[in-house]
């Protein structure tokens, strides 16, 4: 009988993963070669099987794995059914691999079936391509479910962390732990650095290990002597934890914000963070170089922790400081530096603002730069002046002492690009506005010099038909501030007093030279004042008649661009 397949890497016969393949060993000595490709890190489980298993008539199959050069790389006779074969092969490189169906001893013959297929029973393979996965502070189970077989995962180290990496036996499933596990080290490329058996009196095992890089390591997990069962692995990092969440208490934030890190306080200012381990010594300092470690000079001030929380008072100099933090645990070992938080102190209050101005375009009238306006709302105010970050108030100062009272705020905006606009609502009459900054410490700048602005409300009073009906007067004064002048050439009064009293009208308060008459209920002007330049002017008038009087008092400019504010005093 002619022979199937060749008992070289010359062999015609080929087998993928995941299927069979059947043949013959058709006389004492015969072997078949069966070229199939194996991945690297990955389990394969290999069977020859024969008469015991039905699908052949050999009765006695042995199998080998050779590499492509035809070195026996493992070899079974009995480990399946019966007197048939079984392999779990772990390939090391990703490769071409051979498969040899043979007759145990090389005596008996008959048909086989031979199967390659990837093992689901092993939960991790033995190399650096593994899926497994443990974190630092997390730990990963699994199950050695053969003689020999290593599982391995990868971990994440850093660089000049300490690390305590334990195996114990624990129970998986329906496996029973591992009575005796081994722990292995590897580094990157899967080279050996440490090992452990046993730790003391027990059979479980641990391994202590500083980084000596950043980067991924591995782990194994095995049984002593050929043992199977469940393991468990940890990994704990001995470095402290990063110290997180430093923040500037809110009561010594001081400024706009309580939030914002700036402040004009320069002692006792409260540092307060998360993560600390209990018992270590936190220890703040201001990184004055940015290197990320704590030179000398630049510790600021320890605290205990308790409970994970801690805090401390620190003191600072004007300027911009990086505060960070670690800590030391009762053992020595020392976290990693903290982030920053980076805390101003700002001692200097901001300059007073100037050059402020009514936009043109609010500045209604016969001119738009005098500050005489008919409009009432939306009035925009603004000046080049300012500092970034800064708000500005403003405020319409009534009472002239240069504060924002209350009741006198007109608005407030934020400085950008060291400007700043404002729009406010202002009634009829005169104004002094005034604008002050407030940085972002808190520190409150001197109010402005007064920005004058008269509001004329246009054909309010300018006639007798529209005149303010003041009613009837006492002996306590009736007092109104009012403008006239160019856009508003007349003011008009109308009251009423009793017959015998005496009229008193007072006009003061004038920038320009203004007069004023006293007209009866018809028009008619009964007395007038016209004193010259800014002088005040009065009129002084009896009601002879049995009845009450109703008058018309008439204030005007003594020519026609003249523009003044007034005070205007009525009293009997």
């Amino acid at each position: 009988m002619a022979d199937d397949y060749g008992a070289s890497t010359a062999s015609r016969g080929r087998l993928t993963v995941g299927n069979s393949i059947k043949g013959n060993i058709e006389q004492a000595g015969d072997r078949d070669w069966f070229a199939t490709t194996l991945t690297a890190g990955w389990r394969y489980r290999v069977t020859l099987q024969g008469l015991d298993s039905n699908q052949g008539t050999l009765d006695d199959p042995a199998l080998r794995i050779l590499d492509a050069n035809g070195r026996e790389l493992d070899y079974d006779n009995d480990l399946g059914m019966g007197l048939e074969s079984l392999l779990l092969f772990t390939p090391s490189l990703t490769a071409t691999y051979y498969l040899s169906a043979e007759g145990g001893d090389d005596w008996t013959t008959g048909s086989y079936r031979l199967t390659v297929k990837q093992d689901g029973s092993d939960d991790y393979p033995s190399s650096i391509l593994t899926q497994g996965v443990v974190t630092v502070g997390g730990s990963i189970t699994g199950v050695v479910e053969v003689a020999s077989d290593q599982d391995w995962c990868s971990v994440a180290l850093t660089a000049g962390d300490r690390y305590q990496i334990d195996l114990v036996g624990w129970a998986v499933g329906t496996a029973a732990a591992l009575a005796d596990p081994v722990l292995r080290l590897y580094d990157d490329h899967g080279v050996i650095l440490r090992s452990n058996d046993d730790v003391g009196t027990s059979f479980n095992a641990a391994i202590t290990y500083t980084a000596e890089q950043s980067g991924v390591y591995y782990l194994s997990a095995e049984g002593f002597n050929d043992e199977t069962g469940g393991w468990r692995l940890t990994v704990t990092s001995l470095r402290p934890p990063v110290p997180t969440r430093l923040d500037l208490a809110s009561v010594d934030d001081s400024g706009l914000s309580n939030s914002d890190h700036v402040t004009l306080q320069t002692s006792g200012l409260t540092i307060s963070g998360q993560d600390g381990k209990s018992g270590a010594v936190m220890m703040l300092f201001s990184d004055r170089d940015n290197d990320g470690a704590m030179d000398d000079g630049e510790l600021m001030a320890t605290t205990m922790v308790t409970a994970m929380a801690w805090s401390a008072d620190i003191d600072l100099t004007p300027g911009t400081h990086r505060i960070k933090a670690l800590q030391s645990d009762q053992s020595g070992h020392r976290s990693r530096v903290s982030t920053v938080l980076m805390i101003t102190v700002d001692t200097t209050a901001p300059v007073r603002l100037t050059g402020l101005d009514l936009a043109a375009a609010d500045d209604k009238g016969s001119s738009s730069s005098d500050n005489i306006t008919s409009q009432t709302a939306a009035l925009s105010f603004s000046s080049a002046s300012g500092e970034n970050g800064a708000r500005v108030i403003l405020f319409d100062d009534r009472n002239g002492n240069a504060m924002a009272d209350s009741g006198e705020q007109l608005g407030t905006t934020t400085v950008t690009g060291n400007r700043w606009a404002v729009d406010g609502m202002l009634t009829w009459g005169r104004h002094a506005i005034r604008a002050l900054q407030q940085d972002r410490a808190g520190h409150i700048s001197p109010a402005s010099e007064p920005l004058m602005v008269t509001v004329v409300e246009s054909g309010r009073n300018n006639t007798r038909t529209t005149a303010t009906r003041v009613g009837s007067l006492r002996a306590a004064p009736i007092v109104v501030n009012d403008f006239i002048g160019a856009d508003d050439s007349n003011d008009y009064y109308h009251f009423q007093w009793a017959a015998g009293a005496t009229l008193t009208a007072t006009l003061t308060g004038l920038t320009a030279h203004a007069d004023m008459q006293l007209l009866n209920d018809k028009g008619t002007l009964l007395v007038s004042s016209n004193h010259n330049d800014l002088e005040s002017e009065t009129i002084r008038y009896s009601n002879h008649s049995t009845g009450t009087a109703s008058c018309y008092l008439r204030i005007y400019p003594a020519a026609s661009d003249i523009n003044t504010s007034y005070q205007l005093s009525l009293s009997v």
